[in-house]
């Protein structure tokens, strides 16, 4: 693996929290940083940690009162799509400054 230590040790997980003592850091140092893909607390928060991000990067096509909004997929899939007319920008008038 290309780091030399648990990728979740900077995280506060209980799990994980009673290597961390004076007394059992030998074992911290064995595991946490030598060979912590063997560690049964690494592989379960290396798993949560894949399906949060799956869940996440699961497509929800938007909507806007049940109509579907295009996306730039859409754009780019269609052969000819109109332009929208531009209409021109109306200026507001003003108001003349208070004098200090």
């Amino acid at each position: 693996m290309s780091e030399h230590h648990c990728p979740f040790l900077n995280r506060k997980d209980e799990r994980c929290a009673e290597h961390f003592s004076v007394g059992r850091m030998q074992h911290a140092f064995d595991h946490c940083f030598a060979s912590y893909a063997t560690c049964p607390t690494y592989r379960e928060l290396f798993e949560e940690r894949t399906i949060r991000r799956d869940a996440a990067s699961e497509f929800v096509p938007m909507t806007i009162s049940g109509q579907p909004v295009p996306t730039s997929a859409d754009a780019t899939s269609r052969t000819s799509v109109a332009p929208a007319e531009a209409k021109p920008r109306q200026s507001r008038p003003r108001r003349p400054r208070k004098a200090a």
